[in-house]
């Protein structure tokens, strides 16, 4: 759990890349007990059974708990969900940029149910080595 994926290349080509490791995360997560038994006890505190309710309840429990810091430069990191649970298990929060916590949300929320995919918020033009040419991203659900 605590190894970081990382991706290096420019263009639409890395962006594709790092969407798609994104997305393995979440899929693989959701087959992981601690973070599905996570996500229904986020879900039980919501306002009804209703997915957009679940999914209210698991975006203000997780935006309680975030704090954005940037990558590395000329690197884009991809934390697998898991290790940022324990890191509000062990020290009450966890930090990232935003497509650690795209995942995290989408893996929490997939766990119980509730859809989600990626969106490309922002893009840039490259401006590193290793710049994906995008500078924001969210998880819609």
């Amino acid at each position: 759990m605590r190894v970081l994926w990382s991706h290096l290349g420019t263009g639409d080509a890395a962006t594709t890349q790092t969407l798609a490791t994104m997305r393995a995360l979440v899929t693989a997560a959701t087959r992981d007990p601690y973070l599905v038994q996570t996500a229904r006890n986020l879900v039980a505190r919501a306002a009804s059974r209703d997915p957009a309710d679940q999914a209210a309840a698991l975006y203000a429990w997780l935006k309680a708990r975030y704090r954005f810091v940037k990558d590395p430069l000329d690197y884009e990191l991809v934390v697998p969900p898991r290790r940022l649970l324990d890191d509000i298990r062990r020290q009450g929060f966890f930090q990232e940029d935003c497509d650690g916590s795209a995942v995290l949300l989408g893996a929490l929320a997939e766990s119980v149910g509730v859809p989600s995919r990626f969106h490309v918020y922002s893009r840039r033009p490259p401006q590193g080595v290793g710049d994906s040419k995008f500078s924001h991203l969210l998880t819609e659900l």
